[in-house]
């Protein structure tokens, strides 16, 4: 995959290399899946869920979305 690629011969490589496969995810969850929610955002936020991109310091992040 390039975008690994990318990662191995950057500054970063020693850092995480983080892929989302944003196609597997349903529309209405893709923000709340990258970015999280706190709790009573919406019904059933029950507590705070950090997302996939807050973990983030540095790292690579690849969002990929399949379209068939």
């Amino acid at each position: 995959m390039l975008a690994q690629e990318i990662h191995a011969r950057s500054p970063r490589n020693g850092k995480a290399y983080v892929a989302v496969n944003c196609a597997a995810l349903p529309e209405t969850l893709i923000e709340s899946e990258l970015f999280g929610f706190e709790r009573g955002a919406f019904t059933g936020a029950a507590q705070q869920k950090k997302g996939s991109s807050s973990s983030l310091r540095g790292e690579h992040c690849f969002w990929m979305k399949l379209v068939t």
